[in-house]
């Protein structure tokens, strides 16, 4: 595979990553607010507090976390393919696919606030900024390189 190839992999993973992070969390919200979970869990023992769920939130939860395993997959492709420090700050955009979701969602219920979203244009602008000021990767020589060089 050429390094161009791998590259391109690797930003179609990470943004499988994204999708996939963003979506685990609007699943889990709309999990917790249908399975009428208790919001003082931190007192309930986990079983307690799972036998107190009704089973439509369940299934929500449970959408939730199958989409985290996606997002932790794709993610070790990304660790593989790009430079850490490019591909980390892009996470950030997740925070802004989850506004997104929370503005166009009102099952979510959340409060949209004018300064939100300026907060929310402030990290896609910054994870733009970090990722894209990063040097290109340089490999290390290999052990059979470095013996060939003269």
């Amino acid at each position: 595979m050429t390094q161009n190839a791998g590259r391109r992999r690797g930003f179609a993973a990470l943004a499988l990553c994204i999708l996939a992070s963003a979506l685990a969390q609007v699943l889990l919200k709309i999990g917790v607010l249908r399975a009428g979970c208790p919001p003082a869990w931190d007192s309930v023992p986990w079983g307690q507090w799972l036998a107190s769920c009704h089973s439509p939130g369940l299934w929500w939860i449970t959408a939730g976390l199958a989409s985290y395993a996606i997002s932790l997959l794709a993610w070790l492709q990304v660790l593989a393919r790009l430079p850490l420090s490019a591909a980390y700050p892009l996470l950030g955009i997740s925070y802004v696919l989850v506004y997104g979701a929370a503005a166009a969602l009102p099952v979510l219920a959340e409060q949209l606030t004018p300064l939100r979203a300026v907060g929310v244009l402030l990290v896609a602008c910054g994870a733009g900024m970090v990722s894209s000021s990063t040097a290109p990767r340089v490999s290390p020589a290999s052990p059979q390189t470095a013996a060939k060089r003269p």
